[in-house]
């Protein structure tokens, strides 16, 4: 069984690497300890609940046991997703994060590897590229197809 530990965000690794030093010094019934980017805020842990409860009341990012699950219902985190973004060069994008928010842009340049775009802002005197992730930007207008 599976057991989903709520932990302080961005502290995930740090609580990870604590049980996992504890079950080793302790000999304790653990079998596996992951925590994914994409589920912020939470570590999976296998093994006996009542001695993972004996060591998490010494970890303070732990906020408590959400709930236990089994491994098919922990498949579902463990699933890569994938993404298809159909940005291209000439699109207008609106940037929805970050200090620019709001502003609009055209895409100058798109690079699927790290999934970035380079973007000019149209409503400034002086153009100003700007990269920015994927995730921060939406498409407004597709660009005009070429005749």
């Amino acid at each position: 069984m599976f057991h989903i530990l709520k932990v302080a965000v961005g502290r995930e690794f740090v609580v990870a690497e604590y049980i996992r030093n504890m079950a080793i010094s302790r000999s304790l019934d653990i079998k596996s300890i992951f925590f994914t980017r994409e589920v912020k805020g939470y570590v999976f842990v296998e093994g006996n609940l009542e001695q993972l409860f004996d060591i998490l009341k010494e970890i303070p990012p732990v906020r408590g046991v959400v709930q236990s699950i089994t491994i098919n219902e922990l498949e579902k985190y463990m699933k890569v997703k994938k993404e298809t973004v159909e940005i291209k060069v000439g699109d207008i994008v609106e940037i929805i994060g970050g200090p620019f928010k709001g502003e609009k842009g055209r895409v100058s340049k798109v690079d699927t590897v790290k999934k970035e775009v380079v973007i000019s802002l149209l409503e400034v005197p002086t153009p100003l590229p700007l990269t920015l992730s994927f995730e921060l930007v939406r498409i407004v207008e597709r660009a005009q197809p070429a005749l």
